[in-house]
């Protein structure tokens, strides 16, 4: 069985390279060849609001199927100095015999990294186009990787709005990304309800459980990527607002209609499972275009699929030879 070290996988699964797997992934999800089960989570609450999730999953043919631990603790960010606020590591068995091919101590960099790849793939499908500006609610290690992800398939993109809770992420959002992309506009706002209300893209990167952004801010045309809130009890847009989106696409019907922001609103009566108009799998599956006019309204709601992560891996595996 081979150790793979973070510093390994961190230079080999790289942004650029999980666009495309991240793509296919949705497509095998969709069209039920992911055996996914349940995400297990272990909520704790008393213990930093600290949390623990579990995922397995096989996609045929792959040789192997795989075990995600990643572990979510958001105020280590407020530490000083500061430390991830995501943790973990995958463990890769052969589907012939059952040995374990590989433990990848990856550190959650693949998980973060394929939310990002996966925002991508929402905003090259179902954003408008032409989209000029780029709204980013929270500013951490995914908020960065968010915006370059999009910047990647939004060539148009002139302006970013950035707003977050933690002044220190806001300062290394914006040094980051400025130095990155000289050529676009970047500015820190003072509230969400500003970022919200100028999005032609917005997407929402927090750990919030009290929702952020409200539907009246959100004009016409604009797509909402929805990816903090991957848990029963968090939320970022107020599931109310969801009622009146002229769209609502998932990544995972069975997850979204328990959990976050469409779990909610279901749970409260705003709407029922319904308002869920498709999965990104299916869109792409169709072959046509995500979306139908200029003018709606769409929120894509994302809370984390691991045949993701699954796609990502046989690319990783396949790079160092442990799969063919």
């Amino acid at each position: 069985m081979k150790t793979v070290g973070y510093e390994e996988i961190r230079e080999r699964v790289r942004l650029e390279n999980v666009i495309d797997p991240v793509r296919e992934s949705f497509k095998s999800y969709s069209a039920g060849k992911a055996n996914i089960p349940a995400v297990q989570h272990l909520e704790m609450p008393t213990c930093r609001s600290g949390a623990l999730h579990i995922k397995t999953g096989h996609v045929e043919p792959f040789p192997f199927c795989l075990v995600k631990v990643a572990s979510t603790f958001p105020e280590n960010t407020r530490e000083v100095p500061s430390k991830p606020s995501i943790n973990g590591v995958i463990v890769v068995f052969s589907t012939y015999d059952g040995e374990p091919l590989a433990i990848l101590e990856d550190r959650a960099w693949i998980t973060q990294v394929r939310t990002a790849g996966a925002g991508a793939v929402a905003a090259e499908l179902l954003g408008r186009p032409g989209s000029r500006t780029l709204s980013v609610v929270g500013a951490g290690t995914q908020a960065r990787l968010q915006t370059r992800g999009l910047l990647h398939v939004c060539p148009d993109i002139e302006r970013i709005l950035v707003w977050g809770r933690t002044p220190a992420n806001v300062d290394r959002y914006v040094e980051e990304i400025g130095a990155a992309y000289p050529g676009v506009e970047l500015a820190a706002a003072e509230t969400v309800e500003e970022v919200a209300r100028e999005a032609d893209i917005l997407v929402t990167t927090t750990y919030s459980t009290q929702p952020l952004v409200q539907g009246d801010w959100l004009r016409e045309g604009v797509l909402v990527i929805g990816m903090g809130a991957d848990a029963v009890h968090k939320l970022e847009l107020d599931p109310a607002c969801l009622a009146d989106m002229d769209r609502v696409i998932v990544d995972s019907r069975s997850q979204n209609v328990k959990m976050a922001e469409i779990g909610c609103g279901i749970r409260s009566g705003f709407f029922g499972a319904d308002r869920i108009d498709a999965e990104i799998g299916e869109l792409l599956l169709a072959g046509g275009a995500g979306r139908r006019s200029d003018e709606e309204r769409i929120v894509c709601k994302l809370t984390g699929v691991a045949v993701q992560e699954i796609f990502v891996c046989e690319f990783l595996l396949k790079e160092l030879g442990i799969v063919h």
